[in-house]
């Protein structure tokens, strides 16, 4: 995991969400095909609210990531699990 990864994810419990997405972008621009960088960066854009951006970077995670991840990467999806609304 590159320090910019690792970086991100720490401003982001910290809620420092514009410097933790300008370390995924760098993560991001570093390393282009690690797929789990995409998923972090979907889970940032999530919390700024900028779902267009998101959904794009969703796109990208689903198109890189190898196929046998699938379950590890989304486990409730595997299970049929749904979020609060669905409930």
């Amino acid at each position: 995991m590159p320090c910019c990864s690792a970086r991100c994810t720490i401003r982001h419990e910290r809620g420092q969400l514009a410097a933790a997405l300008a370390d995924c972008n760098e993560a991001i621009r570093l390393q282009p095909e690690n797929w789990r960088l995409y998923a972090y960066r979907v889970d940032l854009y999530e919390d700024l609210k900028r779902y267009d951006d998101a959904l794009s970077d969703y796109a990208r995670f689903i198109s890189k990531r190898p196929a046998s991840t699938w379950s590890s990467a989304h486990p409730a999806a595997v299970k049929g699990e749904r979020g609060p609304a669905s409930k």
